[in-house]
């Protein structure tokens, strides 16, 4: 196997510069990002530092790797040892480049520090950090339009089997509809009905999907060892029990 030349000062000296500026393109594109230096098109002069420094460190590369082919070399040994990686990383920033490209082109061009991207979020923020309760977030899209006076109507009018048939570990009202705005709470609601009960609030239109609210329930009654007895009592009422 051919052996791998060892590059020379000059060679060394002359990547160096070039790196050099390809780096600082990357920092000053970044300066210009957050500083409200930049306008609505990709082709800005800090890009220009920043892919100029980056197409001269492939051009050195492919120029040399080229050359020392012209002169017998093999191509696995045709880059002085350690700038194999170099040309790699080089040829990804064809990736990248375009990427970029698609990237502004989709969620637009910074006017300032920040600006509002062209995607729809719709967002709900929990503080979790508790013993017993879960809470969760739902995000409803309905086929129809519906409003939340229906929403909550259905929810509050739902009853189930256990309901029905009066079950003794059963909640009389399996999903409870709260009015306040801070609702539910995981230490004010999960007890409720022995904390088999399920609390829903805030429910409130949402710009993105139809409606979204609040559910909590306690998740070792309800979710766990409450559920598992009243599992049973529906059983043995259904005689599926020996």
């Amino acid at each position: 196997m051919m052996k791998r030349l060892d590059a020379t000062k000059r060679f060394d000296w002359i990547m160096s510069l070039l790196s050099a500026a390809f780096v600082g393109g990357l920092f000053l594109d970044g300066w210009a990002h957050t500083h409200g230096r930049v306008d609505n098109t990709f082709f800005t002069p800090w890009h220009a530092v920043l892919y100029g420094g980056w197409g001269a460190c492939l051009l050195m590369l492919v120029g040399t790797l080229l050359r020392n082919v012209a002169r017998g070399r093999s191509w696995r040994a045709a880059l002085p040892t350690g700038y194999g990686l170099s040309l790699a990383g080089a040829l990804l920033w064809f990736v990248a480049g375009p990427t970029d490209l698609l990237w502004h082109s989709l969620f637009g061009f910074e006017a300032g520090a920040f600006i509002p991207a062209s995607l729809r979020v719709s967002a709900s923020v929990h503080r979790v950090a508790v013993s017993d309760g879960h809470t969760m977030a739902a995000f409803l899209r309905f086929k129809r339009k519906t409003s939340t006076d229906e929403v909550r109507r259905l929810l509050a009018d739902f009853r189930g089997e256990p309901q029905v048939l009066q079950l003794p570990f059963a909640p009389e009202r399996p999903i409870h509809v709260l009015d306040e705005s801070d609702r539910p709470q995981p230490r004010l609601d999960r007890d409720r009905e022995r904390g088999m009960a399920v609390s829903v609030g805030r429910v409130r239109e949402d710009g993105h999907f139809g409606l979204k609210l609040e559910a909590l329930v306690h998740n070792t009654i309800r979710g766990a060892a409450g559920a598992a007895i009243l599992n049973g009592e529906l059983l043995k009422e259904r005689g599926l029990l020996p």
